[in-house]
């Protein structure tokens, strides 16, 4: 279902998820994007490659395959095992082909050379010995670019909104993930990954901590989820908490939930910070 519908006494919030995962995906990869292009800013060195991968659902390049859940979780693993401490960053998007079928963008920040995802072969682990290394992805096929210049470069794909039908995603297909390392590079995405309801708190609570204290942005961000938890359990005291009462695919749909066309564009929200003011 792409809407969902929240009510709060004789108030009625509708919340487009399908806009909603958009915007998260979005404020997300834009985020990563800025981490690790200050890190090549800053003078680090490393580079940056795409990964493109297909299911072969035929079964023309090996075993026919479809989707399954922990496919892409278990491909970044073996990427972790196979480049260890050289992996600095990943990002990925899951993107909906023509024909139905999940496939994936994977762009990786790291020094050293990157593997080739469709091959078998020798290399040293993570601990420096010698060993064989399976596909890295054996459900299809995999196209490896080693020219990528911008961390931005991820972004283009977050743009084709016709790729992200979320609500015929496969149930339990996570639409992205993005990770860094680094430990200041970790503090400095959660950061730009805020929304701005978020980051007016965060910001008060910074401003608050007295940096020679050796205090500083850890201690900011737990302040700013235990404002966070105060802020939902005083809500649910006061019983002015949403409640979800249901969900639809069509706005014609609409009007059973007491909001007529009319009025639709100003109930449908794409962010849920209204549930922590």
């Amino acid at each position: 279902m792409r809407y969902s519908v929240l009510r709060r006494a004789n108030q009625v919030l509708i919340i487009d998820t399908q806009r909603m995962r958009l915007q998260n995906l979005r404020r997300r990869v834009h985020a990563w994007s800025r981490v690790v292009d200050d890190l090549k800013r800053s003078g680090q060195k490393f580079s940056m490659t795409m990964y493109r991968l297909s299911y072969d659902t035929e079964g023309t390049l090996v075993d026919a395959n479809d989707w399954k859940p922990l496919d892409i979780s278990e491909f970044i693993d073996a990427l972790h095992a196979r480049m260890g401490k050289r992996l600095l960053a990943y990002a990925w998007v899951a993107e909906l082909q023509q024909r139905g079928v999940i496939h994936y963008h994977v762009i990786v920040a790291h020094t050293g050379r990157a593997p080739m995802p469709d091959r078998v072969y020798k290399s040293r682990d993570a601990r420096g010995h010698m060993r064989s290394f399976d596909r890295l992805w054996s459900h299809g096929s995999s196209h490896t670019d080693f020219k990528v210049r911008s961390a931005f470069y991820l972004a283009a794909y977050v743009k084709k909104e016709y790729q992200k039908a979320y609500e015929f995603f496969p149930v339990g297909c996570h639409a992205w993930s993005v990770w860094v390392s680094d430990r200041a590079s970790k503090l400095l995405l959660r950061y730009h990954s805020l929304t701005e309801f978020k980051l007016a708190i965060f910001i008060g609570e910074l401003s608050s901590i007295d940096p020679s204290l050796g205090t500083g942005w850890e201690e900011a961000f737990d302040h700013l989820d235990n404002d966070l938890k105060i802020r939902s359990q005083i809500r649910k005291e006061m019983g002015e908490d949403y409640k979800y009462v249901g969900a639809f695919n069509d706005v014609s749909q609409v009007a059973k939930w007491g909001v007529d066309a009319e009025l639709l564009s100003k109930h449908i929200v794409t962010q849920v910070d209204i549930h922590t003011t």
